[in-house]
């Protein structure tokens, strides 16, 4: 029950990571990669589920930082409560490095996030990459990788 606890709480916050911190990856990333970062915000934003889990590849997996991987179905099944509970969440994002070869980009990051819900305040500090690959002209996401991840809250 504590690793299910652990992995959905990292589930939330990579979704909410994705969704909030566009502004400051856009700066240091090719066009294509940043209006993926874009859609992801937008459809958090609008709470429109459909756009935001086809941003995902088929085979996307979360690994948090004791190594335990979270697939796409067991990611979306968490996911989707966000879209109708959430109330609002702040984010201070720097990223350290973006590296592009071919058709797979990995973005590297350290994300600050403070959530606001009915049950109060969660705090969240993550470091992690992103892994994506461009299929058909489109960056899907297809891993997220946390070597860091401190949860406080709700309180």
């Amino acid at each position: 029950m504590c690793a299910m606890k652990t992995l959905f709480r990292g589930s939330i916050v990579c979704a909410v990571v994705l969704g909030l911190t566009v502004s400051s990856l856009a700066d240091k990333m090719p066009g294509s990669l940043a209006k993926a970062y874009l859609t992801i915000r937008k459809s958090i934003a609008s709470r429109n589920f459909p756009n935001f889990s086809n941003m995902f590849d088929e085979s996307f997996v979360l690994v948090n930082p004791a190594g335990q991987s979270v697939t796409r179905g067991d990611f979306m099944s968490m996911i989707k409560p966000l879209f109708e509970t959430s109330d609002s969440a702040q984010a201070r994002e720097n990223t350290h490095e973006v590296l592009i070869s071919g058709n797979y980009a990995e973005v590297r990051f350290t994300l600050d996030v403070v959530l606001q819900s009915k049950q109060g305040t969660t705090r969240v500090h993550e470091e992690g990459s992103d892994f994506w690959v461009k299929k058909d002209g489109r960056w899907k996401l297809y891993r997220t990788v946390e070597t860091k991840f401190d949860v406080s809250g709700p309180n």
